[in-house]
Parts: structure tokens; C-alpha cells; sequence
């Protein structure tokens, strides 16, 4: 909470050279952020880890009040009171767009964080690039960490897969019980009293429940060793002809070998495929 926070705050008047202290409150949809702690706890010492499973840990935070560092909600809304009443020194940053495997949505957020903490563009372009780009030795150096996304250790994106996570969730909370599942929108509606329009746009999503979840290609799943093996990837039809313009640690498809080159739907036939989408696409407007 503000209040608590470990130093002076709010800020004095800044004066002199260099920049004036800055806070960046890291806020996630809620489904996203349980399924993060979750993992964490079943990582920590055996005296205060939780052995539990998803669907466990959900219906424990719904009906027992489990919390991690005190309440979620509560120190969500309460900075994003602080960065509305002071917005030079505190800042909000989507944890779900750094999450993402869209490098646009990745990079857009990081722009905002750079804009906020006066950090060069330059640096953002550097940053994202080393996102999307897994160094080689990515796995035995993260191996070497206490706290560590078994995901990234067998070749997944470097960063908590937001898509990934959120499914996850999702499916845990929707074969629970109708309880719980109230308890959460109870939760989720917490957001929306806040009126920030971050924390409502998050608020609502949740609410949402599985007609909010990303694309299936977005959480990772084409893709990756494991899928690879299992044979429940997907492969990179413009790979396989030489001409992705992504590296394998960009592209949202299998780039592994193994796979038989496809052929490619004549011109007429891709264009009448995406017109029939269209077709039994509704327009927004109607609604």
C-alpha cells in the first residue's frame, strides 16, 4: 500500500540535476497475476509453499481469504489512486502487454514505461529485441534461479506467457463450482469501482471469462519443443518455403523440422475463404 511504501512518499519537490524519483506499479488482469503466484508458491521452502493445484489454489483465495502480501485488489486500486493524484510519479504498466507474444503490443508498453522513466526509445528497441530473441544459454542460466517458469526452461518465451497463464486460469476457475466462480466476479468488480481506465478495462476482461482469452496462436501453443514432440504443433507454412520473415523465437508457428511442406490455396480460393468469414462475421455496429 502507499502508505506502507519503504520511503518518503509522496515525493518532495525535486531540485537539482538528475531525475526525481519515480514508482512503476506493475498491474495485471487478476487471472494472470494468481496463476504467476501460484507457480511461485509451489516453488518456495516447504515450510510456506503451496502444494496445491490451479483449480485448489483458486477455490482456497475465493473461500478462505489466501493472500499473498495482502490483498491484490486492494493495493491495485489504491495505486492507481496514487498515479491518478500524482501522474509525474507514479505509473502503471500492463503486465499482460509485456507478457505478450505480439512484439508490437510488447513494445508499445515498453515505450510508455520508457516515456514515463525518461529512458531513450533506443533502449526499448534494444529491450524488445532481447525479448524475442532467447539467448542460447537462456535455459542454464535460469536454471541457476531460485524462482523459475519451468516453461522458459524447456524453450518457451523468456517472459511469463500472459496467453498461457490466463487459459490456465480460466479453465481452473470455469469447472469449478458456481460459488467460487461468484466470489471471483465479486473480486473482479472491485476493479471496476475504481474508475481508472486501465484497472476497469482489466476488470472487465475478467468478467468476461473465456470470451476474453487471446487467440489459441497467442499463448504459445504451435509452437515450442514440447509441442513439437507431442505433435500438436503447428508449422510455419512460410518457413518451410524459406520465407518467414520471423527468426523461430518470433513467429507464433513451428519452425522445428520434421514438418512436410504444404501446398499453398490458389489466390481465388484464399480470397473466397476470407470472404465467407466475413459473411458469418457479425459487425460490430449491429450491436
Amino acid at each position: 500500500l502507499p502508505h506502507l511504501f519503504p520511503c518518503r512518499y509522496p515525493f518532495p519537490p525535486h531540485s537539482g540535476d538528475g531525475l526525481p524519483p519515480k514508482i512503476l506499479v506493475l498491474v495485471a488482469d487478476p487471472r494472470h497475476a494468481f496463476t504467476v503466484w501460484w507457480q511461485t508458491l509451489g516453488q518456495l521452502e516447504p515450510d510456506v509453499s503451496v502444494n496445491l493445484d490451479l483449480k485448489s489454489f483458486i477455490s482456497e483465495v475465493a473461500e478462505k481469504g489466501l493472500k499473498l502480501f495482502g490483498s491484490y485488489f486492494e493495493h491495485t486500486a489504491a495505486w492507481a489512486k496514487e498515479a491518478e493524484e500524482h501522474p509525474d510519479s507514479v505509473h502503471l504498466c500492463m503486465v499482460d502487454h509485456l507478457g505478450s507474444l505480439d512484439r508490437q503490443e510488447v513494445r508499445l508498453e515498453m515505450l510508455e514505461i520508457a516515456k514515463f522513466l525518461c529512458v531513450p526509445h533506443e533502449s526499448v528497441d534494444r529491450l524488445v529485441e532481447a525479448i524475442f530473441h532467447r539467448p542460447p544459454d537462456a535455459s542454464s542460466s535460469l536454471s541457476r534461479d531460485r524462482l523459475v517458469d519451468e516453461a522458459v526452461l524447456k524453450g518457451g518465451h523468456i517472459i511469463e506467457n500472459t496467453g498461457q497463464n490466463l487459459c490456465a486460469f480460466q479453465t481452473a476457475l470455469d469447472s469449478t463450482n458456481g460459488v467460487v466462480t461468484e466470489l471471483w466476479q465479486s473480486m473482479f468488480r472491485l476493479l471496476l469501482k475504481t474508475d481508472n481506465t486501465c484497472l476497469v478495462e482489466i476488470a472487465q476482461k475478467a468478467m468476461h471469462g473465456s470470451a476474453s482469452l487471446p487467440p489459441m496462436v497467442k499463448t504459445g501453443a504451435f509452437r515450442g519443443e514440447a509441442a513439437h514432440a507431442a505433435g500438436l504443433c503447428r508449422p510455419c507454412v512460410f518457413n518451410l518455403r524459406g520465407i518467414c520473415r520471423d527468426s523461430a523465437d518470433i513467429c507464433l508457428y513451428c519452425h522445428a523440422e520434421g514438418h512436410q511442406r504444404t501446398k499453398r490455396a490458389p489466390q481465388r480460393v484464399r480470397k473466397q475463404r476470407q470472404l465467407q468469414r466475413r459473411m458469418r462475421t457479425p459487425s460490430p455496429d449491429r450491436f
